[in-house]
């Protein structure tokens, strides 16, 4: 699974909007309902899946499912992100 489908599936579980309505430019906060809570699980369960880490310092801009995956790129240095 590329680590788009992986990263939506992940917010659709956790805002429970179905995969097929979140898009790249899907506001975190204000289209999915997820809180910063969230986003440090969600965080977690990433490090995890594609053994990274990422910093914390990396987060701090994060709005977007776009912004999520330009972290995610930068971590893995996957531009398929």
């Amino acid at each position: 699974m590329k680590e788009r489908d992986y990263v939506i599936s992940v917010l659709s579980e956790v805002s429970g909007i179905p995969a097929d309505e979140i898009n790249g430019d899907s506001m975190l906060a204000g289209d999915l309902g997820i809180s910063s809570f969230d986003i440090a699980d969600i965080v977690v369960t990433v490090e995890q899946k594609f053994s990274v880490h990422i910093d914390n310092d990396l987060l701090t801009d994060v709005q977007t499912v776009n912004d999520v995956l330009q972290v995610i790129e930068k971590v893995t240095g996957n531009e398929e992100a």
